[in-house]
């Protein structure tokens, strides 16, 4: 019977507690969305702006960029990352590049403004 029911929540793209009626987050950050990054290459400010895809599960969320924000010679790549939500406030993960000749990767934090 569990077995069915995680298959039902995979296909709803819920998690089992919430099929079960367990409460869930106010805050819902599935969906596509824009990442912008500043970042310093011999010796100059680069900003880099590309699509990221949000998928929620709970308090989890797993980010992953859908196309590089520049060319990998002026610094782009892609890249995939892990975020936990906190109190419906607060964002905190990792990420880190998917690019072979890449191995860029830190931390993140999101403060979510209190009127999303």
């Amino acid at each position: 019977m569990l077995s069915v029911a995680v298959a039902i929540a995979e296909a709803l793209e819920i998690s089992v507690g919430e099929l079960a009626g367990l409460p869930t987050h106010g805050v819902n950050l599935t969906g596509d969305w824009w990442a912008a990054w500043q970042s310093v290459k011999d010796g100059h400010e680069l900003i880099a702006v590309q699509p990221v895809r949000m998928k929620q599960q709970g308090e989890l969320i797993q980010i992953e960029a859908l196309q590089r924000g520049r060319e990998i010679a002026d610094g782009g790549y892609l890249w995939r990352g892990e975020l936990r939500l906190w109190d419906n406030e607060i964002l905190t993960g990792w990420y880190a590049s998917i690019e072979p000749t890449v191995r860029s990767k830190d931390t993140l934090y999101f403060a979510i403004h209190p009127k999303a």
